[in-house]
């Protein structure tokens, strides 16, 4: 079944509401919800003021930055008559993409030219005349995953693979409740402010230290914790003392005895993950697959019955083992065993599927990962300061001939005479690393060499698409916020681990490992786990939330989170789950409000869905306009649809037919004879991705190979479309991951790890 794919997807969404919160009060029940996909259905009609003109869903050709070019079939009915003139016109144009409300945008269109094989010659003129003055005053708007299943057929910038780290982070397993502390190395003290306590500063959790007593003091959730060392063992603190509360804005002593148990606390100073099962491991069997996987953990881990190998997935990446006690290994998700990828998408681990090489998930988030989140900046001089611990201090980045600062919080890079600094996805430039700052037109080129084992590799997935004295075109990738394109699957972090800073202030580097990273497909950004499900997991990353630098760059900061009722309590403030697309890092920080472009204003009359039309045409490379009866596809000529056409010269230019890339069968299978019907499960291509094909013209009206395609990316972009909204509703509703047949708790660490709650 085809939403099969989108179900499974719905796996992640445990930890996606640790993602993206603006600092806003709840809004009213459904305010700034993302528009549904029918208010952005295709076809669209536009009134011209001699004719009405239906424009059929896009056809991507090229896709690189934040310019399309495209085709689309179009019908022109004139005023005062009532039959319309069926044709097809190639365009290029900007589009303005927002991931998190999942639409976009085309903008500033420009018709490149048109062609209407039923049409005479002076008609085609005259309607060409029509759309040419027309179509670039309608901006179009429809939901962003039409446009990312059509850009598997299109020529793109394709994602860049980089050499990450794979090596794994220390693994332990726990039977019990359990909770990981990370700490940045051994712990490094800071004096509290107006206060005669120290605080562990390489952490984003909330740790002090009381001089006097030598005791160790780790705020968790609505309880206090204590301990003689800060390695444990960790014994909750009903009575702390007063200065450890008041030292610590917003808390007051612990629950009491009435909470559930205090779940044990692990202190790691290294990289490392905690693995949570609810009593000794349970292996549960997948359906109809040599599968196991462990029943009792939020956790994705998973045994193969005939090696007895273990298998688990962790930031996307994969590891194995002989038992698990290990010692794990990385394997590519490409060289992982058959078994991986006919796991049942609507299964309690259909999730994986997304992190499985070749899988329809794990093409749509690789396409996914190359849609740039775009915005327009005012140009010119900015109010940006850049702070500094001491005078700005650089050093080299290895393999090239660029330095970065290492004493700020901000990214700033020195190339040749030039500084440049990237803050919330908006590249700066200046003459002095103090500035004074402009807004940047151009990024040099250096930068996009810098290696992952720089702290600042993110920068290279922030982008400036063009700028006018108008405004600056922006937009960045979910590079940015640390999610990579791997060996034909998305994975978090770079998986190095980085020095931080420590002198006056102590700057903390973005980490791979230690919040159990889980991918959230309705965004196509990673969400974090922490602390037990016991009702109380929100407050465990607390002192830590609004600093930054441990999930990624400045302006992305995670929470830790609870959802009751649909809405969610972040550190005493409640938000409507609406707000999660706040995620967008250019709607969450302030800064100059962007020009307003004529090309972002609906025009009057402007573009609105066509009532009663199917989305059902398409235009061929050549020009000519098909639909898909249950009879096989049918051209429109000057006489009305027909069933037998034969190949006619391409009169927009070049020659009839043409390989566009590779090899494909009618199938859509890439050198197998396997099955390849949507939604299915094998380890062959699925039909969703047809970036490579030979796509010929051989006449046929049943065989249609390159609209086949064109027709299922269409459905498929429907299909998600349509899943995102339902995504959205049903936790607008107050519901769980759970019910969309979720994985659960994914990183949360306790005995509400399937996804229970208490």
């Amino acid at each position: 079944m085809r939403r099969c794919a989108l179900v499974c997807c719905a796996a992640a969404v445990s930890a996606w509401a640790a993602i993206g919160l603006a600092e806003e009060p709840a809004a009213a029940p459904g305010a700034d919800e993302p528009p549904a996909a029918a208010a952005l259905a295709w076809p669209r009609e536009i009134d011209a003021p001699n004719a009405t003109i239906v424009v059929y869903q896009p056809q991507p050709e090229t896709f690189k930055g934040d310019r399309l070019t495209g085709r689309a079939a179009v019908s022109v009915t004139p005023k005062g008559s009532t039959e319309p003139v069926f044709g097809a016109v190639w365009f290029g144009a900007r589009v303005s993409t927002d991931r998190h409300a999942r639409t976009a945008t085309i903008l500033a269109m420009e018709v490149a030219r048109v062609r209407f094989p039923g049409a005479s010659a002076a008609q085609e003129e005259r309607l060409a005349g029509i759309l040419k003055d027309r179509l670039p005053t309608a901006p179009l708007a429809f939901p962003l995953d039409n446009l990312l299943a059509g850009i598997a057929l299109a020529e793109r910038e394709e994602a860049a693979t980089a050499a990450l780290s794979t090596a794994p982070p220390k693994i332990i397993f726990s039977s019990v409740p359990a909770v990981l502390v990370v700490l940045d190395g051994q712990p490094r003290l800071r004096p509290v402010e107006n206060g005669r306590l120290m605080r562990v500063v390489n952490t984003p959790f909330t740790i002090l230290l009381d001089p006097d007593t030598k005791a160790y003091y780790l705020r968790g959730g609505d309880r206090w914790y204590t301990a003689a060392d800060i390695a444990g063992p960790w014994a909750e603190s009903v009575h702390a003392p007063e200065a450890i509360v008041a030292a610590v804005p917003g808390t007051a002593a612990s629950a009491g005895s009435a909470a559930p148990p205090a779940p044990h606390i692990v202190v790691a100073t290294e990289p490392t993950e905690l693995i949570v099962t609810d009593g000794p491991p349970e292996w549960t069997p997948i359906g109809g697959n040599e599968l196991l996987y462990l029943g009792n953990t939020g956790s994705d881990v998973f045994m193969e019955i005939g090696s007895r190998r273990c298998y688990l997935l962790l930031a996307g990446r994969w590891y194995r083992a002989a038992s698990l006690d290990g010692p794990w290994a990385y394997v590519a998700s490409d060289a992982l065993p058959e078994a991986f990828a006919k796991i049942p998408c609507d299964s309690p681990k259909g999730g994986v599927l997304v992190h499985v090489a070749g899988t329809a998930q794990a093409n749509e988030a690789v396409l996914d990962a190359q849609i740039p989140q775009t915005t327009t900046v005012q140009p010119g001089p900015a109010e940006l300061t850049i702070s500094y611990d001491g005078a700005p201090r650089f050093k080299g980045i290895e393999g090239t001939e660029m330095r970065y600062a290492v004493n700020t919080a901000d990214a700033v890079i020195q190339v040749h005479d030039g500084y440049y600094c990237c803050r919330d996805a908006v590249w700066y430039a200046a003459m002095s690393p103090t500035g004074p700052w402009a807004v940047c037109t151009k990024v040099p080129k250096e930068i996009y060499t810098i290696p992952p084992s720089c702290p600042l590799y993110h920068v290279r997935y922030v982008n400036v698409y063009g700028a006018t004295s108008d405004g600056v075109s922006v937009g960045y990738l979910p590079g940015y916020t640390g999610s990579y394109v791997y060996n034909n699957t998305v994975v978090y972090g770079t998986g190095y681990a980085y020095p931080p800073w420590s002198g006056a202030v102590y700057i903390p580097a973005p980490m791979t490992w230690g919040f159990h990273p889980v991918y959230t497909p309705w965004y196509g950004e990673w969400g974090y786990g922490w602390g037990p499900w016991h009702g109380e997991s929100r407050g465990w990353v607390k002192w830590g939330d609004g600093e930054g630098g441990w999930w990624g760059p400045s302006g992305y900061h995670p929470v830790s989170w609870s959802a009751h009722d649909g809405q969610l309590t972040v550190n005493g403030k409640t938000y409507n789950v609406s707000g999660l697309r706040d995620g967008n890092i250019y709607r969450r920080n302030e800064r100059p409000a962007p020009p307003a472009h004529p090309e972002g204003k609906a025009a009057p009359g402007g573009a609105k869905v066509a009532e009663g039309l199917a989305n059902d045409l398409f235009a061929d490379k050549h020009g000519d306009v098909f639909r898909k009866t249950g009879d096989g596809w049918e051209r429109r000529g000057r006489d009305g649809w027909t069933k037998s056409f034969a190949p006619t010269a391409d009169t927009a230019g070049g020659k009839p037919g043409g390989v566009v890339r590779g090899e494909l069968t009618q199938t859509g299978e890439r050198g197998s004879a396997r099955s390849s019907a949507p939604g299915g499960r094998g380890r062959s291509q699925p039909p969703a991705d047809f970036s490579k094909g030979d796509f010929s013209r051989t006449g046929r009206s049943l065989d249609r190979p390159e609209l086949d395609a064109h027709r299922y990316a269409r459905q498929r972009g429907t299909e998600r479309a349509a899943e995102f909204d339902r995504h959205c509703a049903h936790f607008n509703r107050g519901g769980s991951g759970r019910s969309l047949g979720g994985r659960g708790g994914g990183g949360v660490h306790g005995r509400g790890g399937r996804g229970r709650r208490r």
